[in-house]
């Protein structure tokens, strides 16, 4: 009882600080008026459609690159399969929450020349400017994804595999729910469970009074580092529609899933529940990251992710999907450790890449660890799984 008084009082006093701050702010944004372009069945179209609505809406971050690069990073794109050694079926790639096309892309990529045509969506709002989240609904997410899926499917009867990031993975697990002709799911740190944060269930309420719960300086060109209030009660709803799609459900559909386990977006011990109490079929790996796990579930292996030689500690969410070649979160990536954080005067060799709140004996100059030195072996392994399950 004591326990639940203190909680209602913290809610108060939160809503209470929210106000005060609504109160004495003005908005500096408005909703560009454009409509974001939607999926009609004819990929280039679509494509062609929402490059130029993005020409139209992006923020441009980085200033040595025009705009025309920038939206070349967010924007839809579409590898074909090299069908040398034959092929494999069909991936469609959702991203995570404010975030794009982007780190879909090297994967994208490798699956088409093993085999695989990829498809990455940009859903509404991502891949301009964070303004463009304050009307986005996590309904009309799943109903562009949905538009997707429902051309492919009439277009071949290969496999079609859903790939899913961080918030992605919560559309493509919902999806495949819905869609029995779905073959399998590919997910990357799923966000089926975020860690407990009280303005994630707040801002409904908070949406009352204010657009914005933080408004922070731009320095990516691939993901927002501002948070709109309807953009973290969209996800929230979509939260709870992912939990009532898996309720008394469990998944047989071959099942890949990779995962950190020192993430700070995600719960990535409750993702490790879900493979192991959810994921029924006999078709199914997951692969995590760690330093400390010391039993490894049945159809998991685990990864020490440590790696002197490049001066990780441990993977963070943003790395997963990055090789050390990555154009920007890669070892000459103009966003390697996150961007915008530097140790003046603090040699090279003394910083070492990690999650946030990573300690360690090693170092105190911690940056946040944007790529993946597994990366080709991951995506070999992906491959080979994905390829039992055609045969």
């Amino acid at each position: 009882m004591h326990s639940f008084v203190v909680r209602i009082l913290v809610m108060f006093f939160f809503v209470g600080v929210v106000l005060i701050y609504a109160t004495c702010r003005t908005s500096e944004n408005e909703i560009n008026t454009d409509p974001f372009p939607l999926y009609s069945g004819d990929f280039d179209t679509y494509q062609l459609a929402v490059s130029t609505y993005l020409t139209k809406t992006k923020q441009v971050v980085l200033d040595e690159h025009d705009l025309s690069y920038e939206v070349s990073l967010v924007e839809p794109f579409q590898y074909f399969a090299d069908r040398s050694e034959g092929y494999f079926g069909r991936f469609l790639l959702i991203h995570g929450f404010t975030d794009s096309t982007y780190l879909w892309r090297e994967a994208g990529l490798a699956l088409s020349q093993a085999g695989f045509d990829t498809r990455g969506i940009l859903l509404s709002g991502h891949g301009s400017r964070p303004e463009a989240m304050l009307d986005v609904s996590w309904k009309s997410w799943l109903d562009e994804a949905q538009a997707h899926i429902d051309a492919l499917l009439m277009e071949s009867s290969e496999p079609l595999y859903l790939g899913g990031y961080s918030m992605g993975g919560i559309i493509a697990t919902i999806l495949l729910e819905r869609n029995p002709e779905i073959s399998g799911l590919l997910v990357f740190a799923p966000a089926y469970r975020v860690p407990e944060d009280l303005l994630l269930y707040l801002s409904p309420m908070v949406g009352m009074f204010t657009q914005w719960l933080s408004q922070d300086e731009e320095i990516s060109p691939i993901r927002y580092n501002s948070r709109t209030t309807n953009a973290v009660t969209q996800f929230h709803y979509l939260t709870r529609e992912f939990q009532r799609t898996m309720r008394n459900k469990d998944i047989k559909r071959p099942v890949f899933m990779v995962l950190t386990d020192v993430d700070t977006t995600i719960d990535s011990e409750y993702a490790r529940m879900f493979f192991q109490e959810k994921v029924q079929g006999p078709d199914k790996k997951l692969l995590t990251y760690s330093n400390s796990i010391s039993e490894s579930l049945e159809d998991e292996t685990i990864i020490s992710p440590f790696s002197a030689r490049d001066q990780i500690i441990n993977q963070s969410h943003v790395s997963l999907l990055a090789s050390p070649d990555n154009e920007l979160y890669g070892i000459e990536g103009a966003l390697l450790g996150g961007g915008g954080v530097v140790f003046p005067d603090v040699s090279s060799d003394k910083i070492w890449y990690g999650e946030y709140e990573t300690d360690s004996d090693i170092t105190s100059y911690i940056l946040r660890t944007t790529y993946n030195p597994h990366f080709n072996q991951m995506t070999e392994t992906i491959v080979d799984f994905f390829r039992s399950v055609y045969e």
